[in-house]
């Protein structure tokens, strides 16, 4: 969804042209998110209805983040930036974890640090140097 809404965003705030080609892509992101919600909503009623608003309102925030960064642009290091982000991003899901989990564990796995180290260098690192 955070392309999808980067795109939108872009267009409406950075002035950016959507031509034929962005729409299509536009329409089939937003065919393949539905798909994958439609599958993904077998959940127990209130509570996947709001983890998908909270994944909505993650991927527009993310978005317009990357609009906001972009319109900005910074003269300073992108990757000192982007770590201030993570930092100061990671903040309120610290105390809200505090807050709202305190019965969980983390099980430190093979597979759950492989997953966390995955996520860490491919998701987070290799796109910021990218």
């Amino acid at each position: 969804m955070q392309p999808l809404a980067a795109l939108v965003f872009a267009a409406l705030l950075l002035g950016e042209t959507i031509t034929r080609w962005k729409v299509c892509a536009l329409l089939l992101g937003f065919i393949g998110v539905v798909l994958i919600a439609t599958g993904a909503s077998g959940g127990d009623g209130s509570n996947s209805l709001f983890g998908a608003a909270l994944a909505l309102v993650s991927s527009l925030s993310a978005a317009g983040g990357s609009i906001m960064f972009k319109k900005l642009r910074p003269e300073q290091n992108v990757i000192a930036l982007t770590g201030w982000q993570m930092i100061v991003g990671s903040l309120p899901l610290i105390g809200s974890s505090f807050l709202f989990e305190r019965q969980l564990t983390v099980r430190w796995t093979l597979v759950f640090i492989g997953i966390l180290l995955a996520l860490a260098l491919v998701g987070s690192a290799l796109t910021t140097v990218l």
